[in-house]
């Protein structure tokens, strides 16, 4: 069975370029002690004209154990509205020595066959987008 996550949604609106990482006050935590699959999801609704050197990138993150949380998906997007989707699989095998970074993955890029149980966002803004333009970010777990 797979229950629908939300991990964030809110304005993305910011009065000047913001370069430095923020978290979102939200973590959540799988209702199951490894989840076997995740399915994200990110939907970018911009209001109006953004500014055409605005770029949004938002790191989901896990943790394993006790250790620190590190990407695991990295949306990217520009001016225009668009859904993008990743589908990790706990079960993908890892044959080669993987880096575990954070907030530095690269866009459009994810890292499969690593699944904790906890997880959250953080989003990085460069450039200001109108009032009303939205980021939603959900997981759905398998």
């Amino acid at each position: 069975m797979s229950q629908l996550l939300h991990l964030f949604r809110g304005s993305v609106v910011l009065p000047s370029p913001l370069l430095t990482p923020v978290a979102l006050p939200e973590r959540i935590v799988c209702p199951t002690n490894s989840p076997e699959r995740l399915l994200l999801t990110a939907i970018f609704s911009p209001q109006g004209t953004p500014d055409p050197a605005c770029v949004i990138t938002a790191y989901v993150q896990t943790q394993l154990g006790e250790g620190q949380f590190f990407d695991i998906a990295a949306f990217s997007f520009a001016a225009t509205g668009e859904t993008r989707s990743f589908n990790l699989s706990a079960s993908a095998p890892i044959t080669t020595a993987t880096q575990l970074l954070k907030n530095a993955l690269p866009p459009g890029t994810s890292v499969n066959g690593v699944l904790g149980r906890q997880y959250s966002c953080i989003v990085l803004v460069t450039g200001g987008y109108p009032a009303g333009s939205e980021l939603e970010i959900s997981g759905q777990f398998a």
